[in-house]
């Protein structure tokens, strides 16, 4: 039976909400997963697996791979207690590990391999992960903590290529707003439009032009990659500038001032968790863009809906920006 020790010893029970870890569990009948988004000093996914009555765990700086042959480092941390399987909270800044903890994926999973060198091979059973993972002890840059993660090719396993030739859906002028309940209204950015790709947890932003926007607006980068709630997704959006009364403004992202703010307004869902989603509608597309991102990265906000399509135009009218987008809620 392992022991909790090294937990306990870097947690302080009486300042942090997390498990207090007083004792080892007996396993349950079906052996448990979780894989947990950790918003701390770096973003992470914590990988943790039931094994003689802990959590065997692994933190994981560029989240789970996804499809069949990727890999990903996996850096093997300390046994956490069965609890934490179910814990999502916030670790209070001055702790060990401050900062948000969300359940991303849980489920069970069957051990199809367990090798000398402490190796595991499992095929787990969760609500996003579905299907084969090998963990392999392969100490690289020589510290015996960096593991590896390795999508294994199986009957669920995706071997599809990487998207990165994602195209982004154009407007057409109209003089007038069409109308009825299959419409739904947004305000018309002014900025840059661009995708917004997450690879590996890393993130890079592409113009409708296909170039590299990334190194022009770094901040906005670095806060998609924070807000995703998943390492591999691509959204849509507009880049813009606001001036003193917090509205979109071109000229301002022209001027280039320091302390400009800078948002990107995400308005689309095209990929989740490697999956292309563009044969959903927009409305079941929308739905999964707020699941996906986190709303306390204010550098990445979800373009508004509205029902009222003329009162919008009106309000933009009034505002001096140009305009208002009309959408089809059932379009692909």
């Amino acid at each position: 039976m392992a022991d909790l020790e090294e937990y306990r010893a870097k947690r302080n029970a009486g300042k942090t909400p997390e498990p207090p870890g007083d004792k080892a569990k007996k396993s349950s009948r079906k052996l448990v997963f979780v894989v947990q988004r950790h918003s701390a000093r770096a973003l992470h996914y914590d990988f943790r697996l039931e094994r003689d009555g802990v959590l065997l765990s692994w933190a994981l700086p560029r989240g789970v791979p996804l499809r069949a042959g990727e890999r990903s480092l996996a850096v093997h941390v300390e046994d956490h207690p069965l609890d934490y399987a179910t814990f999502a909270g916030e670790i209070p800044k001055g702790n060990y590990g401050a900062g948000t903890v969300e359940i991303w994926d849980s489920g069970t999973y069957e051990l199809v391999e367990e090798k000398r060198d402490g190796g595991l091979t499992v095929r787990l059973h969760g609500k996003r992960l579905e299907g084969t993972w090998t963990l392999v002890p392969a100490k690289l840059d020589g510290d015996p903590k960096n593991w590896l993660l390795i999508r294994k090719r199986d009957d669920v396993a995706s071997s599809r290529a990487v998207r990165n030739d994602y195209k982004p859906m154009l407007a057409t002028l109209a003089d007038k707003l069409p109308t009825g309940d299959d419409w739904a209204y947004e305000v018309k950015w002014d900025g840059y439009r661009a995708l917004g790709y997450v690879r590996g947890g890393e993130p890079r932003l592409v113009s409708r032009n296909g170039n590299d926007l990334t190194k022009r607006f770094p901040d906005v980068a670095k806060a998609l990659a924070k807000a995703a709630r998943s390492p591999e997704c691509v959204v849509d959006g507009e880049v813009c500038a606001l001036d003193e009364q917090g509205r979109p403004s071109f000229s301002a992202m022209q001027q280039g001032k320091p302390g400009t703010p800078l948002v990107y307004a995400v308005f689309d869902l095209l990929e989740v968790d490697g999956v292309p989603i563009l044969d959903l509608t927009l409305v079941e597309r929308r739905e999964r863009l707020e699941a996906l991102l986190d709303a306390r990265q204010k550098t990445v906000q979800i373009s508004g809906f509205f029902d009222d399509g003329q009162a919008l135009y009106d309000a933009a009218v009034e505002q001096g920006l140009e305009g208002v987008m009309a959408k089809r809620r059932g379009s692909h």
